[in-house]
């Protein structure tokens, strides 16, 4: 699964350079768990511990997903925490439906070598294995049972768990990215609903796992059809050309006059040489003094070529600045703002 950071999840620690964040909603969870353990022989400290031992093998299992997609040269920005599993969120999609199945299948496939090891090793030491048990029992086979179980779970073909990207990567053969997400979402709508049926009859959880895929296989949708809109368009097509280009040495009192003029507020810098340097926001000059030069508030943000797709700029996600700066041969050729993605974004979805 994978998606945008949330502003409801705060960080945790931080994994082979990858953040590891929890939900707010995850506090549900351990309400739940503490509240069910008050009967239990180890009391709500055994439970949380239990609770704690589930999310390692989360954590693991998204990790998976992460490092082969990093193999594959796909930035991932952080795994977070749910009550019902983890995020992998990537900065984008696989290109190719190979890359896909093996980013997919490395999650359930490290869950299932926890779960088999864990199984094995309960035999080894003479621990009860069976019948199945999750919530009771030796602690070592019930990490097996529980890792079979999420490798399991994770494999049903509905968008976004990882089954559903492995039906989506074997569709996006014969129909296209497209159509392939369209479909595989849709088919986890279904799935979706089944839980959510399910659990009205059965148990409060499934609901909640259910609505959780139902957001999930829309989001996907939606992020599919954002990802195809801008991947046809070219930084050059969505530049402004000759933008206002500012000196290192300019200070906030030469500025302000400049911007009675201009509606551009984010500005690229020069040195000496005429080399990009830097982009300074006018936002961000405010703290300074009138005297003083524009490099103080100089954020050295990468410059783009301008053949580049401008989906793989990243200007939509949350934190991400508001221009960049297009440079050609160390020269500032144009910029290319976030609202003016945003409006081609917009026109372009409203076509579908």
């Amino acid at each position: 699964m994978n998606e945008r950071r949330s502003r409801w999840s705060v960080h945790l620690f931080t994994v082979a350079g990858i953040d590891v964040r929890v939900h707010a909603t995850m506090l549900l969870l351990v309400w739940l768990v503490a509240l069910a353990s008050t009967e239990e022989p180890g009391g709500v400290g055994g439970g949380l511990v239990w609770l704690t031992l589930l999310f390692v093998c989360v954590v693991l299992h998204e990790l998976a997903h992460s490092l082969v997609a990093r193999h594959f040269d796909i930035p991932v920005e952080e795994i977070e925490l749910l009550p019902i599993g983890g995020i992998s969120k990537m900065a984008r999609i696989p290109d190719e439906p190979a890359h896909e199945v093996a980013i997919a299948g490395a999650g359930p496939a490290t869950s299932f070598a926890i779960g088999l090891a864990a199984l094995g090793v309960a035999a080894l030491v003479g621990a009860s294995a069976w019948p199945p048990e999750i919530y009771g029992g030796a602690l070592v086979p019930r990490i097996g049972w529980f890792n079979l179980l999420l490798g399991g779970f994770n494999l049903l073909p509905a968008l976004p768990l990882d089954g559903g990207r492995l039906y989506r990567a074997v569709l996006e053969r014969r129909v296209g990215p497209q159509a392939a997400t369209v479909q595989a979402a849709r088919l986890g709508r279904v799935f979706a609903w089944a839980l959510m049926i399910a659990g009205a009859l059965l148990n409060l959880w499934l609901v909640i796992i259910g609505v959780f895929v139902y957001l999930g296989s829309y989001a996907e949708e939606v992020g599919s059809r954002v990802h195809t809109a801008l991947d046809r368009i070219t930084v050059d097509t969505l530049m402004v050309h000759d933008p206002l280009v500012l000196h290192h040495r300019t200070t906030v009192a030469e500025l302000a006059p400049l911007l009675t003029t201009t509606a551009q507020r984010e500005f690229p810098v020069v040195d000496d040489a005429g080399s990009y340097i830097g982009m300074v926001d006018a936002h961000a000059t405010e703290r300074l003094e009138g005297e003083q030069p524009l490099d103080r508030a100089l954020a050295p943000l990468p410059p783009v070529r301008r053949d580049l797709h401008v989906d793989d700029l990243q200007l939509l996600d949350r934190h991400a600045p508001p221009a960049l700066a297009v440079v050609e041969d160390g020269r500032v050729i144009g910029l290319v703002r976030r609202d003016d993605v945003l409006v081609v974004l917009q026109r372009a979805l409203a076509e579908k």
